[in-house]
Formats: structure tokens, C-alpha cells, sequence
């Protein structure tokens, strides 16, 4: 009966340290998440650190791509081939085959006001 008694002691002892082992790492979880929101209000996203002119360049990556966008949108070719340039515009911004699109778009205009 001692013996029995000692071993629920004794698993009831380690169960509960079990959970007081929880408790705790999910405290300091919490706290580091805090510290870490913390210090990103005081000095920004950490992207910023490594580069801080992100965000300019996206904006005008995307303004460029704007731009070349209404000039296929503008040509007169199939809705298909036009996908097919948005698309490769997309992936690459100076792609060959939307390079060679424009180019031949130009030429042509060029041609028609002589």
C-alpha cells in the first residue's frame, strides 16, 4: 500500500511539474514576442535595416510596369498575345519578347507617319 501510494505521489509530482514547465515557456514566449513588437516600433522593420530603399524601388518597378502595360494594351494585336506580353512583363520587366514587342509596335508607328 506505501509502495502504491509513493508512486501516485510520485507520478502526480511529475505530472504537475510537467505543466508548471509549460506555463513558464509560454510566459517567456509572450514576453519575447513583446519586447520583439517593442523594438520593431522603435526602429522599424527589420527589413528596412538591410534595405531601406525597398519600398521606393517596388514603387517603381510597379509604375514602370504601368507604364509598359498601357503601351500593350494600346497595340493592335489579339487579346491572347497580349496575356502572354502582361504576363512575361510581370515575371521580367525588360524580358526580350516585350522588348521586341514594343520595338516593333514603334517601328511600325514610325513608318505610318512618313
Amino acid at each position: 500500500m506505501k509502495k502504491l501510494f509513493f508512486l501516485c505521489l510520485c507520478m502526480a509530482g511529475m505530472a504537475s511539474h510537467g505543466l508548471t514547465a509549460q506555463t513558464k515557456v509560454q510566459d517567456t514566449s509572450i514576453t519575447k514576442k513583446k519586447t520583439i513588437r517593442a523594438v520593431e516600433e522603435d526602429e522599424g522593420p527589420i527589413m528596412l535595416k538591410f534595405e531601406p530603399d525597398y519600398a521606393a524601388e517596388q514603387l517603381k518597378r510597379r509604375n514602370a510596369i504601368l507604364e509598359k502595360r498601357r503601351m500593350i494594351d494600346t497595340m493592335d494585336i489579339s487579346e491572347k498575345r497580349k496575356l502572354r506580353l502582361i504576363k512575361e512583363l510581370y515575371r521580367d520587366l525588360n524580358s526580350k519578347r516585350v522588348q521586341k514587342a514594343l520595338l516593333a509596335e514603334t517601328k511600325f508607328e514610325d513608318e505610318s507617319d512618313k
